[in-house]
């Protein structure tokens, strides 16, 4: 039986959730032999972990597609067959009506995975009215293009699921939530969480760490946090904060910073190799985002045992087991994560529950075994209801 070929369709191979996501996915499954992946990156270059990709085992290659228009689709399908690839699995999000309609002119089953709850960019208050209709307009028939073409509409979680039943009602036998996952953490000792501690985060001996792992964007809502860790700081609590990313606000977020009055307790260490070992040097993370999908760096830290403070929003409630007890607040509600920051840093007993409940929530759901065994389901029922659909033409 000839190996199954995958082609991945993604923006690029930069640091980010999706691109964590799939690293780790080639990585195990070039362990396995189960089936083979390349990937085909659509956006201004191929990326910084490209050639990461590259040695386990995947073929990257770039295609300038910026827009889904029926160009692009050709441009896509001519790939496809060149390759030899079974599927095709998109992770563009409002732009995944390319690959929809690329594989339907290569005639193979497509998968389209959305990653966020938000289809499209906040735009910037500058922007003509007009302009930003025509870019909602575009999202709207790009979206239910894909909704009605994809052999498989596969959203990384029930709150993504519920946004896209907005645009388009998809039958329940082509909508398929597909979790994620990640990889257990690979433990590191006591000297060198010292020497993070230290040399990295910079904190005394009797601080707190606080990390953030994020891109520097609106959806992050970094004012927020840098809000409610000023609130923190003024409440007498011994804390650093240690920021981890890059991204389009980094400036901006920087001016904001350097005004702070926490400014001395502030690290911004930008993007890094090490999210893993800083999260098992760390003793709370911090998500305040606006909107999500369900983020592999919250799993990241259920696997580390970090405990979480985290956004009160659809896709982060779902990622708990226990929603009515985690430490979620509104996005904007600086007030509350203050407090949760403080209960989670001053109550050892409080955070030694959370960093067992998030170890278990990530064995149980978020694996990448998981994972992998989800993505392999998907690929086989994706290829047998393209064959009912082509017997039944």
């Amino acid at each position: 039986m000839k190996k199954l070929r995958v082609l991945h369709v993604i923006t690029w191979l930069n640091h980010g959730g999706v691109e964590t996501w799939l690293l780790r996915h080639l990585r195990s499954i070039q362990q396995t032999k189960r089936w083979h992946v390349d990937i085909l990156c659509r956006g201004k270059e191929r990326g910084c972990l490209a050639n990461n990709a590259e040695r386990f085992g995947a073929k990257v290659d770039w295609i300038s597609m910026r827009l889904a228009t029926r160009g692009n689709a050709k441009k896509l399908a001519r790939h496809i067959q060149s390759g030899g690839y079974n599927v095709v699995h998109g992770h563009l999000n409002s732009h995944n009506s390319v690959v929809a309609r690329a594989a339907k002119l290569a005639n193979i089953p497509s998968i389209v995975m959305f990653h966020n709850e938000r289809m499209i960019a906040q735009a910037d208050r500058s922007t003509a009215s007009w302009k930003r209709w025509l870019a909602q307009e575009y999202v709207r028939r790009s979206v239910v293009y894909t909704l009605r073409n994809a052999t498989t509409v596969a959203p990384v979680s029930h709150a993504v699921a519920q946004v896209l039943s907005n645009y388009h009602a998809v039958p329940s036998e082509r909508m398929q939530v597909a979790y994620l996952g990640t990889e257990p953490a690979s433990k590191i000792t006591e000297q060198e969480i010292r020497s993070i501690r230290e040399k990295v985060f910079r904190c005394p001996a009797d601080g707190k760490v606080i990390l953030h792992v994020g891109s520097f964007s609106e959806q992050k809502n970094h004012v927020g946090l840098l809000t409610a860790f000023e609130r923190l700081r003024e409440q007498g609590t011994n804390a650093i904060l240690a920021l981890v990313g890059g991204g389009k606000l980094y400036l901006e977020i920087q001016a904001r910073i350097e005004s702070s009055t926490a400014r001395p307790y502030i690290r911004c260490l930008g993007t890094r190799d090490d999210v893993e070992r800083l999260m098992q040097s760390a003793d709370c993370f911090f998500l305040p985002s606006h909107h999500e999908g369900l983020p592999i760096v919250l799993m990241e830290a259920f696997a580390a045992g970090l405990p979480v403070v985290a956004s009160d929003i659809p896709s982060i409630r779902e990622a708990f087991a226990n929603p009515s007890a985690a430490a979620i607040a509104a996005p904007c509600n600086h007030a509350a994560f203050a407090l949760l920051l403080r209960n989670v840093l001053t109550n050892s007993d409080h955070s030694a529950k959370m960093r067992t409940d998030g170890i278990e929530r990530f064995a149980n759901l978020f694996s990448i075994d998981a994972s992998n065994k989800r993505m392999e389901d998907l690929y086989h029922q994706a290829l047998e209801s393209h064959l009912c659909r082509r017997h039944t033409q």
